[in-house]
């Protein structure tokens, strides 16, 4: 008699895990089906960048190269002179990128 008890105890979590896994796939399954509203807010895409390395140009370009609506690219850098800021590689390499923009902030220390 314990012993049946105590069966019936221990597999009363099973079945209560088993109950929550099934209404969660019909809840996710109805939410699946529901049509999503188009909605994309515009973005910034904030990337700090310093020095030229190899494959930074087809780096840059990616960047401008997203499938999204409404995005501006923000190339942070340290000082105007620097030879990563984007704008001058751009319009060198004959590529234009009409989202992006250089920022310079300088650091006191």
């Amino acid at each position: 008699m314990w012993r049946d008890a105590l069966l019936i105890l221990a597999a009363t979590p099973l079945v209560y895990y088993a109950l929550a896994i099934l209404v969660a796939v019909q809840f996710f399954r109805k939410q699946r089906a529901r049509p999503l509203p188009e909605y994309s807010p515009p973005v910034s895409l904030l990337k700090p960048v310093r020095g030229v390395d190899f494959g930074s140009y087809e780096n840059f370009v990616s960047f401008c190269q997203q499938d999204y609506l409404e995005y501006e690219i923000l190339f942070a850098v340290n000082d105007d002179r620097d030879p990563a800021v984007p704008s001058r590689n751009f319009r060198s390499g004959g590529f234009a990128c009409s989202s992006a923009r250089s920022i310079s902030a300088r650091i006191a220390r």
